[in-house]
């Protein structure tokens, strides 16, 4: 169908409408959706209101032809020596994606050419040996990743959802009864409206610990990366319900997972630098240690590593931890060879 000139010319206005009230600053959550909605309704609008974006910024260093890190200008963060998060934007084509990026003045530009759910935030993050970092997500949602962590985020106006592929998070999750939030982990995933809650991917299944609020944990289709679609058709089976105070670990192969009550200031005691062991064993605790700590702790007697203990250690106090097993367990001997640590029965 042809277009009429004075059509093109109100679309070629509004374009520009946007681009100037864009330059001006950010746009607020109702204007944005505005914005969205007007895009999504033909691809011209795009067309015109990325040339009226081009016109603000001066894009010929920027060239994206894939997923890439956003621009991010410089911060605290920045300063202090952080490593920035890892955002992610559908790429609508080269330069002029850039441009509207620029433009736009957004975390992420939305997936405005697609008949699915809008993405509002795509992005990852990830945190070293020793490390935690806080993650905030445009929602209000808080994550705190735990030591030597990686986890992927993806909010749409659908769905929001979180993916571990390595290590630990606690997820302070903000209300929202139309969008239910996932975590997933390997096969199973946890799905809340709005709770707090910690979700472990260990290497033989998947560990939940529920602060507060109640939970739906269950099995789910393995995903190895986060987009729209596979989101939209995410269900769990086997499902089961936890509150406050619960520790359910899901094993690999399990049709049920196991459950324990715990005190609340156990749950995620690692956010406070603290490694809390109840009746557990020699080698899971060295285990702990070993997450945390440049310096490796093995078990070499089986007996010995077998015993269990219940004490409280900071996550970084590894001699603490070597003075209570020569205290306790005076049989027991200390080898240190570069950084691993033996410890052996006499």
């Amino acid at each position: 169908m042809t277009q009429h000139a004075s059509d093109r010319d109100a679309i070629i206005e509004e374009a520009a409408d946007w681009a100037i009230e864009l330059d001006a600053g950010p746009l607020g959550e109702a204007d944005r959706a505005r914005l969205l909605a007007w895009l999504k309704t033909s691809p011209v609008h795009v067309e015109e209101f990325l040339r009226m974006s081009a016109m603000f910024e001066d894009v010929s260093q920027t060239d994206i032809t894939g997923n890439v890190e956003a621009i991010v200008p410089a911060n605290d963060d920045a300063a202090a020596g952080k490593r920035p998060l890892k955002r992610f934007m559908p790429i609508l084509s080269g330069a002029v994606a850039a441009c509207a990026l620029l433009a736009v003045g957004l975390t992420v530009l939305p997936e405005i050419t697609s008949s699915g759910p809008v993405i509002i935030e795509h992005m990852s993050a990830d945190t070293i040996k020793g490390e935690r970092e806080e993650v905030v997500l445009e929602d209000g949602t808080r994550v705190m990743l735990n030591t030597d962590s990686e986890v992927e985020f993806l909010l749409t106006t659908d769905m929001r959802a979180a993916r571990i592929a390595k290590g630990e998070a606690f997820f302070s999750v903000a209300r929202d009864v139309e969008r239910p939030f996932y975590v997933i982990a390997d096969d199973t995933a946890v799905r809340v409206l709005g709770t707090a809650f910690s979700t472990r991917l260990r290497d033989d299944g998947t560990e939940l610990q529920v602060e507060e609020g109640h939970v739906a944990f269950g099995r789910t289709t393995q995903l190895h990366a986060l987009n729209a679609a596979r989101l939209s058709e995410l269900s769990l089976v086997d499902e089961v319900t936890f509150g406050a105070g619960d520790v359910a670990f899901w094993r690999d192969g399990e049709g049920q997972p196991d459950v324990r009550a715990v005190a609340s200031e156990e749950i995620a005691a690692w956010r406070s630098g603290l490694l809390v062991f109840r009746q557990t064993s020699l080698r899971e605790a060295a285990a702990e240690f070993n997450r945390f700590n440049t310096e490796q702790i093995v078990v070499r007697s089986e007996d010995l590593a077998e015993e269990t203990l219940s004490a409280d250690f900071a996550t970084d106090d590894v001699e603490g931890f070597l003075r209570f097993l020569e205290f306790s367990r005076p049989d027991s001997r200390v080898i240190r060879a570069g950084n691993e640590i033996y410890i052996d029965r006499d």
